[in-house]
């Protein structure tokens, strides 16, 4: 084991070692570790003598055959960054490669690129890192040149890099912000586990990290990526996130081919189905193994929508997220009966704050209410239900015929895409329940089957806290509501 405080790398230099990595203490290997208490980048690299440049050139450098190791209880640094010693951001020279590495438990990310020109990496391995796996971030210095040009990744490997967040972020490979002009990425056998960071590497034991094995945000350039591999640790009770994320409003054009996520582990049963490729703004994903988005998933040709596209989907509200699809509304006439509560099931598929819930009244309008109140509740793996959100008392409620009610929750809550959800509608007191957009066609016991569709908690006076799901009775009756921002 070697130990260093910084590693300033200059160019036409060969940082090597000799034999290979194992996941334990021992074995044959170059191991180097940074020294506590330095709480900085691992490795940089020299300026090539640009003093004044706002993005010197680095290299050509090589870094081959090395487990780069952190610290425990480092509080900053990447494992390699880079940058040259006064910060600035360099631009890594034609015949930069790093290859067969290891980095491993970095409080950044193991490699953290902010120019190459072009750049490989290859064979690399990316564990329990407190960022990402491999960070390639243009920061746009040059914006008319770019810093990252052509970037090819190949046999990458990343566990439990944590994205920067205590729990549930990160990924194997992050690309931030590359731009259409010059960039042009290739990504080929990336391999990623969402699973727990150890203790031993900075982690608590508990927390997860690699949600997603690439996460792309605001790049506008061309990305191929081919053999990615997505799962969570046998172990472990929660799904993985998607394969490949896009966030952002920026948009690549993405060829993805052979890319798969496994989320039938009999084990994992906590969180939503993941999608192979998602695009988080337009909260649109594709379950196909192989395909093309444009600049927006709404540039597929006609015969890619129809295999990759959910087009079940693509008539959801634009601004928050309902428990029927709008198409699927046959009714007008889903009659409430006082003192009933009425539950409404569906699973998320958007991420957002919810401040108001819309329904619409039907012919029949309530009368004589003294109260009429909107829950949503969050339903547990045994189908239990917890109250996150509920409207004050309106015993105006649905008192006027063929109108929609808005109304603004007590406070707001924030609905997590992949959970399941109920809305549940009360109106207690009345001589006459009101009739509500909806439908009722399905037999009660077929809703009741997993995952439940409706039910129904007779002799309710106001919203329960918490639903035992062995008290919910059948229902066929299924209501209309949106929950919006």
């Amino acid at each position: 084991m070697y130990t260093y405080s910084q590693l300033v790398v200059p160019r036409w230099v060969l940082l090597s070692g000799v034999g290979w990595h194992t996941f334990g203490a021992s074995g044959t290997i170059a191991r180097i570790r940074q020294l506590p208490g330095v709480n900085d980048d691992s490795i940089i690299f020299s300026d090539n003598g640009e003093t004044t440049s706002n993005r010197p050139f680095i290299g050509p450098f090589g870094i081959t055959d090395l487990a780069i190791v952190a610290t425990p209880g480092a509080s900053a640094g990447h494992g390699i960054s880079f940058r040259v010693p006064d910060g600035r951001s360099g631009l890594a020279q034609d015949m930069t490669t790093l290859e067969r590495l290891v980095l491993r438990g970095f409080p950044g990310s193991g490699i953290y690129v902010r120019g190459g020109s072009p750049l490989r990496l290859d064979y690399i391995t990316t564990l329990w890192n407190g960022r990402f796996g491999i960070e390639v971030e243009d920061t746009h210095v040059d914006t008319d040149n770019g810093s990252v040009h052509q970037l090819s990744m190949k046999h990458i490997s990343g566990d439990g890099n944590m994205g920067g967040v205590a729990d549930g972020g990160g990924s194997t490979v992050s690309l931030k912000g590359l731009m259409a002009h010059k960039a042009a990425v290739s990504l080929l056998d990336i391999k990623s586990e969402y699973r727990v960071r150890p203790i031993g590497d900075s982690g608590d034991g508990s927390a997860m990290g690699n949600y997603h094995a690439v996460v792309i945000e605001d790049c506008a350039c061309p990305i191929a990526a081919t053999g990615v591999e997505h799962i969570a640790t046998g172990s472990q009770t929660r799904k993985p996130g998607n394969a490949i994320q896009v966030k952002g409003p920026k948009r690549p054009d993405l060829l993805w081919q052979s890319v798969t996520v496994r989320d039938d582990h009999p084990s994992q049963t906590v969180g939503g189905a993941p999608y192979r490729v998602f695009d988080e703004v337009l909260s649109r994903g594709s379950s196909a193994p192989h395909g093309v988005l444009g600049v927006s998933i709404e540039s597929y040709t006609p015969d890619q929508i129809a295999t990759q596209v959910d087009t079940s989907r693509r008539d959801d509200l634009a601004i928050g997220e309902s428990t029927l699809s709008r198409r699927v509304v046959t009714d007008a006439g889903v009659a409430l009966t006082p003192g009933t509560l009425y539950l409404t099931y569906f699973t998320a598929m958007k991420s957002e704050a919810i401040t108001l819930v819309r329904t619409c009244s039907g012919s029949v309008t309530a009368a004589e209410a003294t109260l009429c109140r909107i829950a949503v509740y969050e339903v547990d793996d045994k189908d239990d239900l917890t109250l996150v959100g509920a409207t004050e008392n309106d015993p105006s409620l649905w008192s006027a015929a063929d109108t929609a009610y808005g109304l603004a929750f007590a406070e707001s809550f924030t609905k997590r895409r992949g959970v399941r959800y109920a809305v549940g509608l009360l109106v207690a007191g009345a001589s006459v329940g009101p009739t509500i957009l909806g439908q009722s066609h399905i037999l009660q016991d077929e809703a009741a089957q997993k995952p439940r569709l409706s039910g129904a908690l007779p002799g309710s006076t106001d919203l329960p806290a918490d639903i035992m799901a062995e008290s919910v009775a059948p229902t066929s009756v299924q209501v209309y509501a949106a929950l919006t921002p």
